[in-house]
């Protein structure tokens, strides 16, 4: 796929007096236009194309039945300079039971996501007053109907699939994209970011690009862009310098900045996968058991008595208002405001003037959150 710096729209007539638009290179116009001419009897979109939505002046294609609720464009973003867009989609008959209601949001800077959410009255309440997934991700509490977000990056986002392109996760992998001899498809890469750290990551193809540079029209320039399943990429120069947001990793200490990932790895990106898991509440704690018989064990401490924390049904025996007693049950999911059940009892969500709570019976939902999870805030010292 190619880049385009700058492009002008013209329109030419097939063989058969057929009027159609198209936009190239500015140099080219008089080219391409004299080749359809010449050589096209005619232009219509596939069959597989089933439905468009417009996106201002231009539309994006899909082969699911996509209703457009809402469409917003302009720039993206506090003081970003990008344009892009954002927009409330139902996919009516989305495959393998995924999520029906979306919010994407596209930027021209390579920022594209998608937030899943539970209904489309739901997102469509959102959308009035938040049009930014990544805002909407950094806030701790979510939204009602909030299922999650997926950075996208420059791939395509399996609901704007078209033709027979495969669907990869949340991706459509696009024609070009698998076959790279050592950026395969579903090949796994260690990738050390610019803080020195590295993570694991799944490739999902790349592409070859070729480019006149700006200072010097005659030197042609080249390079690999890598696609990950996360939505970032990497842009590999010739020389195998990598290239990461605009920063160039040319210092020989840092110049190998992705490597493939060996079977003998594993129990590193275990270790991780279990330790987001912890952070995220859905453990309190976790093993590692190494070959030579030892084991890591890591468990969150706490101090003094907590209340239960853990997701699931709760049957309760309230005494509020001066010696009322009242009994019931309620649903309860840990989150950074409510982080056990005694604390959404004295919200006042359940009685007002609470005096005491009693917890009758939990029953925990399989799978569920066991407490609220962690959140890191940085410290920043004073200059």
């Amino acid at each position: 796929m190619k880049r385009y710096r700058s492009y002008s729209h013209s329109e030419a007539q097939t063989g058969i007096g057929q009027l159609v638009d198209f936009s190239c290179d500015p140099e080219n116009t008089d080219e391409v236009k004299r080749f359809i001419e010449e050589n096209i009897r005619g232009i219509s979109l596939p069959s597989s194309f089933r439905v468009t939505t417009s996106h201002g002046t231009y539309g994006r294609y899909s082969r699911y039945n996509v209703i457009q609720h809402k469409y917003a464009g302009g720039n993206c973003g506090e003081d970003s300079g990008h344009g892009g867009y954002s927009e409330v989609l139902e996919i009516q008959n989305p495959p393998d039971g995924r999520c029906p209601f979306v919010i994407y949001e596209y930027t021209t800077f390579g920022r594209g996501s998608f937030s899943e959410w539970n209904s489309l009255a739901e997102a469509l309440d959102v959308w009035k007053t938040t049009r930014s997934n990544h805002e909407l991700n950094q806030r701790e509490e979510k939204p009602a109907g909030f299922k999650g977000l997926v950075n996208c990056g420059f791939m395509t986002p399996w609901f704007y699939a078209i033709g027979d392109e495969v669907l990869h996760g949340d991706y459509a992998i696009t024609s070009g994209l698998e076959d790279d001899p050592v950026f395969r498809l579903g090949r796994r890469f260690v990738v050390q970011k610019s803080t020195g750290l590295s993570e694991v990551r799944t490739c999902m193809g790349c592409r070859f690009y070729t480019e006149k540079q700006d200072y010097h029209p005659y030197q042609v320039e080249s390079w690999r862009m890598v696609y990950f399943d996360d939505g970032t990429t990497l842009n590999i120069l010739k020389d195998d310098t990598v290239e990461d947001k605009d920063k160039l990793f040319s210092d020989p200490k840092t110049r190998k900045t992705i490597r493939p990932f060996h079977e003998e790895e594993a129990w590193i990106d275990e270790a991780m996968n279990k330790f987001r898991m912890l952070l995220s509440g859905m453990k309190e704690g976790f093993q590692i058991k190494f070959d030579d018989g030892s084991t890591f064990t890591a468990k969150i401490g706490r101090k003094g008595k907590k209340a239960p924390s853990v997701e699931g049904k709760y049957t309760l025996k309230i005494t509020y208002d001066g010696g009322k007693v009242k009994e019931g049950w309620t649903e309860f999911t840990p989150s950074v405001k409510y982080p056990d059940i005694v604390s959404l009892v004295h919200s006042g969500g359940v009685c007002r003037n609470v005096e005491k709570v009693e917890i009758v019976k939990c029953e925990p939902k399989s799978g569920g959150k066991k407490w609220s999870g962690v959140y890191f805030h940085q410290l920043v010292k004073p200059s």
